[in-house]
């Protein structure tokens, strides 16, 4: 049965078809070195709620693993095992929303996040994003010498992954791109957490020293051209059909539904509108008619 985003991108004439779209039903050179390489040696790395192990690939890069057994362990301080970060998000499922969160970027064409895999190591299952090379932290650089189109891109992506963990220290900056790291809390009903003032908690003197975007930046604001383009692009020639199959693998249908919806609803925005005038827009599934949360 055709859902409501199906019927809309169809009769939008996304059933066209390009030589381009077989790129997306194989893996990436980046993916097939993070799925096959050999593992040279690893190292449990500090910091976050999950266990992340530093891994070294034979000739070639290094990467971020973090298995499904150690999501959460280190939420409440102490090494329990597998605890909820978020209630609304099941443990055990992170390193799933991870891949398909990379997914989604990656046939958005937003090029935000690096190449992520689900990978077995040393008996664990996983994922693994490929290590990028960056000079800061989000938390190191103030909001407003990023550039604003960087800035609307990660909060287009994070409203369509409903993301609910986007503060600055997961997310590096390089050459004045943005990379979004850590994206396990994600697609899930939970509270909308973009890149904002009132999504990041970080503690410590770093709170004093820093503060991210207030929300009111992203409200009345032009949707740049760049990503009306990607979004456009995503639904007219039929990318959507391959990565719908490719979610479904990883996440709940009724997550996927919604995921599609919050496309769809960006899409309309962007036809309608051309901007987004307020957060009250923006629901965890519009075409279900729920509320966001905040």
């Amino acid at each position: 049965m055709e859902n409501n985003f199906e019927k809309k991108a169809i009769q939008s004439g996304d059933a066209k078809s390009d030589s381009a779209m077989a790129e997306f039903l194989n893996p990436t050179i980046q993916e097939r070195i993070l799925e096959t390489r050999e593992i040279e040696n690893s190292e449990v790395i500090s910091g976050g709620a999950n266990r992340c192990v530093l891994v070294k690939l034979k000739d070639d890069g290094s990467g971020i693993f973090k298995p499904a057994s150690g999501e959460g362990e280190n939420h409440i301080g102490k090494n329990f095992g597998q605890q909820e970060v978020r209630l609304e998000v099941r443990a055990g499922t992170y390193y799933k929303r991870e891949r398909a969160t990379y997914l989604v970027d990656r046939f958005l064409d937003f090029n935000l996040v690096p190449p992520t895999v689900i990978r077995e190591i040393d008996g664990e299952i996983g994922s693994l994003q490929q290590i990028v090379d960056y000079d800061n932290f989000g938390f190191e650089v103030p909001w407003h010498k990023l550039p604003e189109k960087e800035l609307m891109k990660l909060f287009a992506l994070d409203y369509i992954l409903w993301s609910s963990d986007r503060g600055p220290e997961n997310l590096l900056i390089k050459n004045n791109r943005i990379y979004a790291i850590d994206n396990g809390l994600t697609f899930g009903p939970d509270k909308f957490l973009p890149f904002e003032r009132e999504g990041v908690s970080l503690g410590g003197d770093s709170e004093k020293s820093y503060s991210p975007p207030p929300p009111e930046i992203y409200s009345h604001w032009s949707i740049p051209a760049e990503i009306k383009e990607k979004i456009n692009t995503f639904l007219e020639r039929g990318r959507w059909q391959i990565l719908r199959g490719q979610l479904l693998e990883l996440l709940p249908p009724d997550e996927v539904d919604a995921c599609f919806a919050r496309i769809q609803k960006f899409a309309e925005l962007i036809k309608n509108k051309g901007e987004i005038s307020s957060r009250a827009e923006l629901q965890f599934n519009p075409a279900a008619g729920e509320q966001d949360s905040n």
